[in-house]
C-alpha cells in the first residue's frame, strides 16, 4: 500500500504530490505553524521545516523499524509518537531529537491532547 501526500495553495482547487517516505505506508501527520511530521511503517518518520512544501525522511533521529502509528505535538518544540510494541518517544527540540518513554507491549494506534496539560495514550 502506497501513501500520498498533497499539498495545495488555491484553496483545494488543485493538488500538487509531495515526495515523501521510500514507498511505506503513513498513517499520520501534524503541523505546527511552519513544522509538520508525518510518521508511518517500519519506522517512517519525515520532517518538514517549511509548512509542507517539502519533507525530509528522518531515518536516524529515531533508530526503529516498527509501525508509527500518530504523532502529536503541543507546540513547536514538545511532541510524541507512539506506535507497535508500545512505543512512546518524546520530543523537546521540534523533532531534532528523540527519548523513548515507554517499555511497554502494546500497539498504540493514537492518542489524544484535548488541552495543554492532558495528555492520555489510547491503545
Amino acid at each position: 500500500m502506497d501513501s500520498t501526500v498533497l499539498h495545495t495553495t488555491d484553496g483545494g482547487i488543485t493538488w500538487e504530490l509531495l515526495p515523501t517516505s521510500r514507498g511505506e505506508p503513513v498513517y499520520n501527520i501534524c503541523i505546527q505553524g511552519e513544522r509538520g511530521w508525518i510518521v508511518g511503517n517500519k519506522g517512517t518518520y519525515l520532517l518538514s521545516r517549511d509548512g509542507g512544501l517539502t519533507w525530509e525522511l528522518q531515518e536516524e533521529r529515531i533508530k526503529s523499524k516498527i509501525l508509527f502509528a500518530d504523532v502529536r505535538f503541543s507546540s513547536n518544540q514538545t511532541g510524541w509518537i507512539v506506535g507497535s510494541s508500545g512505543l512512546i518517544v518524546k520530543t523537546t527540540d521540534g523533532g531534532e531529537s528523540w527519548t523513548f518513554c515507554s517499555g511497554l507491549s502494546y500497539l498504540f494506534e493514537g492518542f489524544k491532547m484535548p488541552e495543554a496539560l492532558e495528555r492520555r495514550i489510547i491503545e
